[in-house]
Order: C-alpha cells, then sequence, then structure tokens
C-alpha cells in the first residue's frame, strides 16, 4: 500500500510533516490541516474510489440536453462545479439521473442520483449499470463515494465496480482567485 501526495510543495517539507512511524498519517486530520494551511486551500472528502470498465451492451436510459434547468438539480450542479464535459442521462421519467463528468487527471467519472421516493427499491445499481453501458466497450469508468454513503457505496459494489484507492482532493476556497 501506498499514498500519493501531489504538490508542489518540497518532498522535505512534506515528510517533516509526516509521522514516519504511522502509515495512516497522510489521510489524519493535523496532516491534512497543515497540508491545506500551507497550500491555502480547503481541505475536500475523503473518498472512496471505484472503477469499472464498460462491457459490450446497449443502454436504455437516454441522453439528455441541460435545456430543462437541468443545472437546478444539485447534482448536475455540484457535477458542473467539479468536472468538465458534463454529460446527463436519465430514464424515461427522469426520476433517475446518471452524470458522466472529465474528473482528476481526465478520469471519467459517474455519479448518479435517484428521486428520494424511489431510494431503497434497489434501482440505484441498474441505473449505474445502465449508464456505464452508454460508454464504448472498455472504457473506464470511476466513481467518487464517501465512505458514509453506505447505500451509495452498495450500489456501485453491486454494479461491479471496485475500489481502487481513496483519495482527498483540496481545492481553493469558495471566491478565491486560482493562478494559471
Amino acid at each position: 500500500m501506498r499514498h500519493y501526495i501531489l504538490t508542489d510543495l518540497p518532498e522535505a517539507e512534506v515528510r517533516r510533516n509526516l509521522d514516519p512511524t504511522n502509515f495512516a498519517a497522510p489521510m489524519l486530520p493535523p496532516f491534512m490541516g497543515w497540508f491545506a494551511e500551507r497550500q491555502v486551500l480547503e481541505t475536500g472528502f475523503s473518498d472512496i474510489v471505484l472503477a469499472t470498465v464498460s462491457p459490450e451492451g446497449v443502454s436504455k436510459i437516454l441522453r439528455r440536453e441541460s435545456s430543462k434547468s437541468w443545472a437546478d438539480h444539485s447534482r448536475v450542479a455540484r457535477a458542473l462545479h467539479h468536472r468538465g464535459d458534463v454529460e446527463l442521462w436519465t430514464t424515461d421519467d427522469e426520476e433517475q439521473v446518471a452524470i458522466f463528468g472529465e474528473g482528476v487527471a481526465g478520469r471519467l467519472e459517474l455519479s448518479i442520483e435517484i428521486a428520494p421516493e424511489l431510494r431503497g427499491a434497489g434501482l440505484a445499481a441498474d441505473l449505474i449499470v445502465e449508464a456505464v453501458l452508454t460508454r464504448e466497450q472498455g472504457t473506464p469508468v470511476f466513481a467518487q463515494v464517501s465512505p458514509g454513503n453506505v447505500a451509495s457505496l452498495r450500489a456501485f459494489l453491486n454494479a461491479g465496480f471496485k475500489p481502487i484507492c481513496a483519495e482527498v482532493i483540496f481545492a481553493p476556497p469558495e471566491g478565491a482567485t486560482v493562478p494559471a
């Protein structure tokens, strides 16, 4: 097992702020707090990153344009804020939403949303499978899931995704100017 800390800070400075006897040190609050403060960033969520490869098949969900005021949908708005090249797919009734976007390092990331009144019926894993089928066969697809979101984690695992790592993404504070 390894930790990767992607930064332009000097390696020696980063190592000075890690306890070499504690393997978990990079994921603990003291280090993440120091790192965020040093970089003038905010600490994001700690997520499990899952991945799968799209199989051969044809999906039953529909691609949607953002004309229906989809930007007001909380999951879509979040994707538009954090990802590039966002695509929206839904079931016929538009109660199940799958969103693809370009995430960290250009990876294709999937998120989903099931209408609250439909949750708990086992629909999420089916939606995830249908969403993955929208991709060309052999395309890697990634998802980030909070470890505390057991329902979502279970759905992605049931849809064939495998956990590959955990990550914390640090971002500029809301409204901050990011240097080019």
